[in-house]
């Protein structure tokens, strides 16, 4: 089984959006609500790595399983693979509020220059999957992210001239690591440790090639060339959690994610995340969550 087999969301990708797209694209809210309202506003999978920067506080966005109201000056950031969906009901708000924001698209491919330049795009805490997407900005901070999208978003549409695309994408690095900043101030800092990054980095990645067919730490380990302590030491310090929770955080995530987003039943889903006997497949969802897999359906429809 591939990964492509379990996407049953629909997938949107910045073509969507922007014809022959180099990997860059920035949006305004109300363009993309204008324009592309049949799109955003059913619950798609993600294919690329997404920033709002928001002024006004109009809005509500569904992003897996919860529900996020807009806030004036805030920033949310979603890591390539989220689900989400724009509240339908709320376009109106979203278009008479005046300058909503804009959104930020990019590809990891986009920055992917140099080896590099991937695994530093994977240290940022912006985009882990465990963390708050909602980051409030204080109105010095928003001033400084709106100030560089509009040097981000003219030198976009500017005429290629020399090195247009290297200095964009340093932009849109240095946008990424002030939004990064910021972050880290609101959170604990950590030590660095360079080997310890590294299998982190290498978890997280095999985590997202293997996690609907392996849950278990040992095989992690094994790929990893480290023992099932030492990779559960690793998440425990960067992640806060042991191995085998985050392994199944992550299965728990996708499963939810299936259940709100796609009409597959609940044995089929079960079958696809790995589970072959749909009893453990219920006891390892009401374990994390107190309910049967059709009554968090149930009560999401609700």
């Amino acid at each position: 089984m591939s990964i492509k087999e379990t996407c049953l969301i629909p997938e949107i990708f910045i073509k969507d959006f922007k014809n022959n797209s180099p990997g860059l694209s920035v949006i305004s809210l109300n363009e993309l609500f204008d324009k592309f309202s049949a799109v955003v506003t059913k619950p798609h999978r993600i294919c690329y790595y997404q920033l709002l920067l928001l002024e006004e506080g109009n809005g509500c966005l569904h992003i897996d399983s919860k529900k996020y109201n807009f806030r004036p000056r805030s920033v949310f950031a979603q890591s390539k693979g989220s689900v989400e969906y724009f509240d339908h009901n709320r376009k109106r708000d979203y278009l008479k509020s005046g300058n909503v924001g804009h959104a930020i698209l990019f590809t990891d491919e986009y920055l992917y220059k140099y080896p590099e330049d991937l695994l530093w795009l994977n240290r940022l805490k912006l985009f882990d999957i465990s963390a708050d997407p909602l980051l409030k900005l204080s109105d010095s901070e928003f001033t400084e992210l709106n100030h560089f999208l509009k040097k981000i978003i003219n030198e976009s549409n500017s005429q290629k001239n020399f090195a247009s695309d290297e200095i964009l994408i340093n932009m849109l690095k240095t946008f990424l690591l002030v939004i990064e900043r910021i972050k880290r101030t609101r959170t604990c800092e950590e030590s660095s440790n360079l080997k310890e990054n590294t299998v982190l980095l290498k978890f997280k990645e095999k985590l997202e090639e293997n996690f609907f067919l392996s849950r278990s730490v040992r095989s992690y380990a094994d790929i990893l060339n480290v023992t099932p302590k030492k990779l559960s030491q690793v998440t425990q310090t960067y992640m806060g959690n042991p191995a085998k929770k985050v392994i199944e955080e992550r299965v728990l995530l996708e499963i939810k994610r299936l259940l709100i987003y796609t009409d597959k039943t609940v044995r089929e889903i079960g079958f696809s995340m790995g589970f072959n006997d749909p009893t453990n497949f219920n006891k390892f969802f009401k374990r994390y969550t107190k309910v049967t897999p059709a009554e968090f359906r149930a009560s999401y429809n609700k």
